[in-house]
Order: structure tokens, then sequence, then C-alpha cells
């Protein structure tokens, strides 16, 4: 959550558009577990939220991380 709020309230590696760049994987993963809701059967969208949630928590190490070093942020520790 830290990679989140930070791109998303530092002056300095503030990323244009952040929030809509992560709204729209999660709308899409809100929008893909309703469907599954109406066809499928609660373990096969319990499953869907689980790997949807894995998916949207990896972006949170690797896509969401190089915004923001592509802004300038270093890691220090």
């Amino acid at each position: 959550m830290f990679t989140w709020f930070y791109a998303l309230f530092s002056v300095r590696c503030r990323t244009p558009f952040f929030l809509l760049k992560t709204a729209v994987p999660f709308l899409g993963m809100l929008s893909l577990n309703m469907v599954t809701q109406l066809f499928f059967s609660d373990q096969v969208v319990m499953s869907i939220g689980l790997l949807g949630d894995i998916w949207y928590g990896f972006m949170f190490e690797t896509w969401f991380r190089n915004q923001l070093v592509a802004n300038g942020y270093q890691q220090t520790a």
C-alpha cells in the first residue's frame, strides 16, 4: 500500500494519471468477478477472486514500483 500512496501523494515522484492507471485493472477485476458470480458456482467465483487479488498484489511489486523508479524514486533500505 505504501507504494500506491507514495506515487499518489509524493511531490517528488508524482506519476501522471496514476489513479487512473491503477483504477482500470481494479475495475476490470471487479467486473470479471461480477460476471463470474452470475454464471458460475461460489467455488469458481472465490478462485477467480483469489487469482485476481494475487495478480493485483503483484502489480504493487512490479508495475507500480517501476512507475516510481521511472519518476526518480530511489529505495534507501
